[in-house]
């Protein structure tokens, strides 16, 4: 009897002790991920997996890690690496199926992965519909993802009241919306679109508007957000000084010609018309 318990002692210190390690090597990993150093918290991931495999939150970063990698990776490791995102998504799942986070991944992978690779928007929405049914906000905000990708502007609309609607009163929510056909003074009197809805967003993003052709991208977010992700970048096309100039050229057309009411008037006298036919 008394070496049975002590086995058994054995084992619970050696299963804390794994778990203790798994945890400093996640730890060094999500800080290195926000550092913008995907390929070294890889590694830290994949020591955490050694130390305990069957922790699904340890998966689910390593896909996270391989992902980051993945979208500037050459087109001939791209494959490989779909794969293995998928995988440790699907694993993560397996190990633990309250990991909304990780079935998020698994939807942006099958929205963003060609088909040879495993994309399918079918598999997406069967994913959404697990989130659902564990977060109805979530599930939400997974579906308007899936709508937006779609182009479905109509169905994206009405999930995202749909969120706001499930928790109205909720500051956990990160409202994230692309201004790019609605900015820039384009839908009348308003520099973005989403202003006419008296929503502040916590991350805006802009493109080709902002340059009037040339290459240009940025973001801006609140500071809650902003400070969440230091040493990342926020744009395909950085503010380098030519397009910067063009830029603020632009800005300062919009603003000396009055454009945006421009758009207004134009806009609404298209509209009129449109409706008399």
């Amino acid at each position: 009897m008394r070496v049975l318990l002590v086995a058994i002692l054995c084992l619970i210190t050696a299963g804390s002790a794994s778990a203790q390690a798994g945890q400093k090597f996640l730890d060094e990993g999500i800080r290195l991920m926000r550092d913008g150093k995907p390929d070294k918290a890889e590694s830290q991931f994949e020591k955490a997996i050694s130390a305990d495999p069957k922790v699904g939150l340890y998966h689910m970063w390593l896909g996270n890690a391989v992902g980051q990698q993945a979208s500037t990776a050459s087109t001939i490791k791209q494959p490989f690496m779909a794969r293995r995102i998928k995988a440790e998504f699907e694993k993560a799942i397996e190990l633990d199926p309250s990991l909304l986070d990780a079935r998020d991944g698994l939807i942006q992978f099958y929205l963003q992965a060609p088909g040879f690779m495993g994309g399918s928007p079918a598999k997406a929405r069967e994913q959404q519909r697990e989130i659902a049914k564990r977060d109805a906000v979530r599930g939400h905000l997974s579906a308007a993802t899936i709508a937006w990708h779609g182009r479905d502007t109509v169905a994206t609309e009405r999930e995202l009241k749909a969120a706001v609607t499930a928790a109205p009163d909720s500051v956990n929510t990160v409202v994230a919306l692309a201004q790019r056909q609605a900015a820039w003074g384009r839908t009348g009197d308003k520099w973005f679109g989403i202003e006419h809805w008296g929503v502040e967003p916590d991350i805006i993003t802009s493109a080709k508007g902002m340059g009037n052709g040339v290459p240009i991208g940025w973001t801006i977010a609140t500071p809650e957000v902003a400070d969440a992700f230091p040493g990342l970048t926020f744009s395909t096309f950085g503010g380098n000084p030519v397009s910067s100039a063009v830029g603020l050229a632009v800005i300062k057309v919009i603003e000396e010609d009055d454009l945006r009411t421009n758009a207004r008037v134009v806009g609404d006298y298209l509209l009129q018309r449109m409706l008399e036919l």
